[in-house]
């Protein structure tokens, strides 16, 4: 990360601390369900306090996946390209159990806040998380004007080069020429891989140009939104 650190902060003028975040983020959306259920369980328990920067983010992320009606807690996890509501017990709350199919209708004014994505709203290239081959999460990008068959590619695998990552690059932050052979020529591959992915979360987050685009879906909103068939 050492050339890669340098390039957004100081080119894309995005803040280590948002780096350091995304970067978590990350971590968090590759973890198995098993191991983010064990997270949620700990986060939301009566009593617990937050005392360093990284539960406080960690808490965040979670935070924005939680849907409610009247007093009811409910948080969205996906897995295996499926969704679901899981409920927090009103008593214990380091319990959460299965919402019942008649409990999704009375969150539905909070699911279509918090996670639907008008299509108009989707970037053009989007860079999103996905399960691949059923075993492993990683991160793709889109071309939403593709007419094939499309449902996005890793930017990691042997069919991609170091110039398509590039001319998505480029496109993502319209500006044609800033990414070229020449001056990524001592960059890895998977380092540009990195500037991807931070620049469509940061573009995201922050509503690059006031565009109200969306850049960047993690997961739920991915399977939520039928992303990958759209």
């Amino acid at each position: 990360m050492g050339v890669v650190i340098p390039i957004l902060t100081e080119m894309h003028k995005i803040p280590i601390d948002s780096i350091a975040k995304y970067s978590i983020h990350h971590s968090l959306d590759i973890m198995s369900l098993e191991d983010r259920f064990t997270v949620v369980k700990h986060l939301y328990q009566d009593g617990v306090e937050l005392t360093t920067k990284l539960e406080e983010t960690i808490k965040e992320y979670f935070d924005k996946k939680l849907v409610q009606y009247d007093t009811v807690i409910g948080i969205i996890l996906a897995n295996n390209n499926k969704w679901k509501i899981y409920i927090q017990d009103p008593i214990d709350k380091s319990v959460w159990n299965e919402a019942q199919p008649t409990d999704y209708a009375r969150f539905k004014n909070s699911i279509f806040t918090n996670f639907i994505i008008p299509h108009k709203n989707i970037n053009q290239w989007i860079g999103f998380m996905d399960m691949f081959k059923g075993k492993e999460m990683i991160y793709k990008i889109k071309n939403m004007k593709d007419p094939r068959n499309n449902k996005g590619a890793r930017q990691d695998s042997g069919g991609i080069s170091k110039s398509d990552i590039n001319k998505k690059l480029n496109a993502i932050v319209e500006e044609p020429m800033l990414y070229n052979n020449d001056n990524t020529e001592k960059i890895l591959k998977l380092g540009l891989c990195a500037i991807l992915e931070v620049i469509t979360r940061h573009f995201t987050e922050t509503n690059f140009k006031g565009l109200d685009k969306v850049y960047f879906m993690d997961y739920e909103k991915v399977v939520i939104n039928n992303l990958v068939n759209l």
